[in-house]
């Protein structure tokens, strides 16, 4: 996959560890494509938060290269399938930063 990113992105790539490739089957059935692609999403952020509860670290990228024939044939992924992201998972290179942020009752609106 390195070889295919090219140098820049390559040294991206040895940062994290563990690299999961998120993809889903395609579906004629624009509904169905739609459920499949969005439950692949989910699963992918269930992944992320999963490894946080770990002490892992982790973040969610498309890369370019994914949307080649070169970057595809790296990771096997056929040409039935939909690349979602590629996950980076490995150990915090830095603090996190929680940004402070406004009170629910700024942005919510209850409904009754």
């Amino acid at each position: 996959l390195k070889a295919a990113a090219g140098a820049d992105a390559g040294a991206k790539l040895d940062r994290a560890p563990t690299l999961v490739a998120v993809t889903v089957l395609t579906s004629d059935d624009p509904v169905e494509a739609d459920e499949d692609r969005d439950a692949a999403a989910i699963a992918a952020y269930i992944v992320l938060l999963a490894a946080h509860d770990r002490g892992l670290a982790g973040y969610w990228r498309t890369p370019g290269v994914l949307r080649t024939p070169a970057g595809r044939a790296a990771l096997g992924i056929e040409e039935s399938e939909r690349v979602i992201g590629l996950l980076h998972l490995g150990t915090a290179r830095q603090e996190q930063r929680v940004p402070e942020r406004a009170p629910v009752r700024d942005f919510v609106t209850w409904l009754r």
